[in-house]
């Protein structure tokens, strides 16, 4: 067998028999994890469609699915701990040209779950919250792959914008 590039998968594992050879002999893909299959998704909060996932030993994480989106992150809040599902909020804020973003239930802090930066009250200055780790997310033949994204850079000091909206903040931490 070649190797495999990124998540693609050959046409071959398709199929019932295949798909289960190909999760038991391999699980990681190029960086890229199965986690499980779309009909495993399960009602989540506020509408989303959810799959729990554990990576790592006590590390709890999630893909969110609606509308044609898919969120992968971990649901411990960076700042506090917390599980960002329970009691916390998800909203998608497209209309504002913000995106959907994640809200601690502890201390309201907000985060970009598409990369993880801690959308900070601009009042307030500089966030000093580490970012939310995020995976990306692909369906491949019913199965639900992730991928660690790479934590965003925080922002510089000369590059905070108290006055700007949300969405400069996002585009510095992609590198835009």
């Amino acid at each position: 067998m070649q190797r495999m590039h990124h998540w693609t998968l050959p046409a071959a594992v398709c199929g019932a028999a295949g798909l289960a050879t190909w999760a038991l002999l391999r699980r990681r893909v190029a960086g890229w994890q199965l986690v499980g299959r779309r009909l495993n998704l399960e009602p989540g909060p506020c509408g989303w469609e959810m799959l729990p996932f554990c990576l790592e030993p006590g590390l709890e994480a999630c893909v969110l699915y609606k509308d044609g989106k898919w969120l992968a992150f971990n649901r411990s809040c960076p700042h506090a701990g917390i599980d960002l599902l329970v009691g916390g909020d998800i909203e998608d804020l497209s209309e504002l040209n913000a995106g959907v973003v994640v809200g601690c239930p502890a201390h309201t802090y907000l985060f970009d779950p598409v990369v993880g930066t801690c959308l900070w009250d601009a009042s307030r200055g500089l966030p000093e919250t580490p970012p939310l780790q995020t995976y990306e997310v692909s369906e491949r033949c019913g199965q639900i792959w992730v991928k660690p994204r790479p934590l965003p850079k925080p922002v510089a000091k000369e590059d905070w914008d108290q006055a700007a909206p949300v969405r400069p903040v996002r585009l510095l931490s992609h590198g835009l």
